[in-house]
């Protein structure tokens, strides 16, 4: 199948782009592909997602990528890391993993069955949901194992917005939030450095 072309999801406004990878077999993505999908303010998606091949997903990343716009990933590292090795960085981004944790700690986050449920099991991933891989096992062009789904990653967007939307110290939350993502955005920043003559090179540890 062809991919479909990253201007298809800059047709609509929106205020985050939720980035997942395609599921093996699945006709809207697959392995070695990557889905990106539009969302508003409260998680819905205001476009259908666009399918780019792992190797595209650079350069549509940079093309999309905006002041206004939030990146969602499951985990920055694992995400995010990659992207800069291709060269490519964003300004801001919604780490779920992270997000979940506040949310189920939080005295300032509405009560609803998302965070109840969080807070009944912990803040670890649900029991059927895969745990991605270091990045460091893979590189953005390898066919990567299956991960967390759009469909999965969106709907906790949803429920972490609706969260944080019912908290009464509703601005609070989102600060903090924003900083824990924040924090996650700078590590992968630090592990990429300058190499001699140009370029970009991973630190040795």
């Amino acid at each position: 199948m062809e991919d479909k072309p990253p201007r298809t999801v800059r047709e609509n406004t929106c205020v985050y782009m939720v980035l997942a990878p395609g599921a093996r077999g699945n006709s809207d993505g697959g392995a070695g592909r990557f889905r990106l999908q539009p969302a508003d303010a409260t998680g819905a998606p205001t476009a259908p997602a666009a399918v780019v091949s792992s190797r595209d997903l650079p350069e549509a990343v940079r093309a999309l990528e905006k002041p206004s716009l939030r990146w969602v990933w499951h985990n920055t590292r694992s995400r995010y890391l990659p992207l800069l090795r291709a060269g490519v960085s964003v300004d801001r981004c919604h780490d779920l993993s992270l997000a979940r944790n506040i949310l189920a700690l939080s005295e300032y986050a509405a009560g609803t069955p998302y965070v109840r449920k969080l807070r009944e099991r912990g803040t670890s991933l649900p029991a059927d949901a895969p745990e991605e891989p270091a990045p460091d096992q893979f590189t953005l062009f390898d066919a990567q194992p299956a991960a967390i789904s759009l469909e999965d990653l969106l709907q906790e967007l949803q429920d972490q917005l609706a969260a944080v939307a019912g908290s009464p110290s509703r601005d609070r939350l989102q600060l903090l939030l924003a900083a824990e993502s924040a924090g996650a955005w700078w590590p992968p920043r630090w592990s990429i450095r300058a190499c001699p003559g140009g370029g970009t090179c991973t630190k040795k540890s």
